[in-house]
């Protein structure tokens, strides 16, 4: 057995699987869903939605197979994880990788093996999207691939609206939390989720994004036209961000940047010229 190599830069990888909030959480019906279709169309036994972690693979939706979880050292999908489209295995137990694999030689007894890498839009590939079946078989048709890479689309698309309810759901939070207090402030005021990016502002704060665009929903160094390095969310709580606006209006702003339990809040001076 040929264990899967680790890709590069494993720990931006890990960090965008971590943030979809993904790991551990129960069965939901839309990815329930997806694997059930996938057996029906591909014609297998078992299918899974399938996250790659740091030392093991978990299921996030299964049909077919009761394990919730197996190690990263015999995942066919940590595998399939470093190829840009589908990743077939015909015959497990002809090939060197996995051919005294256990997932191979006892249960679910893997033969024929077929992912679809799920890339987010950072282009890390966090998982699969896999057909698995007992039986050898030849490589998908035409037919099988389009119907495994819309299945895996699919999938894709429900873990963007589910990201996008969770982020939508901590900004409501916030609102509610801080919403009061944040705008009854003559001072600039941002909250952002814990990669930086601003879910919730006050008129003050919004002012000062010199291109005119909302601040909502874009990282805080991007919305206030911060120089690179200027903060980042691994610089955490405590470091002083000082802006300047870029549109000509001379206006000077100096942050203090503080935890909260679901990101960053920004609390900015009064502006001054």
């Amino acid at each position: 057995m040929i264990e899967p190599a680790t890709p590069r830069d494993e720990a931006r990888r890990l960090a965008d699987l971590h943030a979809t909030g993904l790991l551990d959480t129960e069965p939901e019906k839309a990815f329930e869903s997806i694997v059930e279709l996938t057996k029906a169309l591909l014609d297998v036994p078992i299918a899974l939605v399938s996250l790659v972690d740091k030392d093991r693979q978990w299921f996030k939706a299964a049909a077919g197979l009761p394990a919730r979880e197996t190690p990263r050292s015999v995942s066919f999908c940590a595998h399939a994880i470093h190829e840009p489209d589908i990743f077939v295995v015909e015959d497990a137990t002809f090939d060197p990788r996995f051919h005294d694999n256990p997932l191979v030689t006892g249960e679910p007894f893997i033969r024929f093996y077929a992912g679809f890498p799920l890339q987010l839009p950072s282009g890390y590939r966090i998982g699969t999207l896999c057909a698995i079946s007992p039986r050898p078989r030849e490589s998908l048709d035409e037919a099988g691939e389009s119907r495994l890479r819309m299945l895996g689309a699919m999938a894709l698309d429900a873990i963007e609206l589910r990201t996008k309810r969770a982020a939508l759901a901590r900004a409501q939070a916030t609102i509610e939390r801080y919403g009061t207090l944040m705008h009854s402030l003559g001072r600039p005021v941002a909250f952002a989720d814990p990669t930086g990016r601003i879910e919730t502002c006050n008129a003050a704060f919004a002012l000062l994004a010199g291109d005119g665009m909302d601040p909502v929903g874009r990282p805080v160094v991007e919305a206030l036209g911060l120089p690179p390095g200027a903060w980042a969310p691994t610089a955490g709580t405590g470091r002083p961000v000082q802006v300047t606006r870029l549109d000509g209006a001379g206006l000077s702003v100096g942050f203090s940047v503080h935890g909260t339990p679901d990101g960053y809040a920004f609390i900015g001076d009064r502006p001054e010229a």
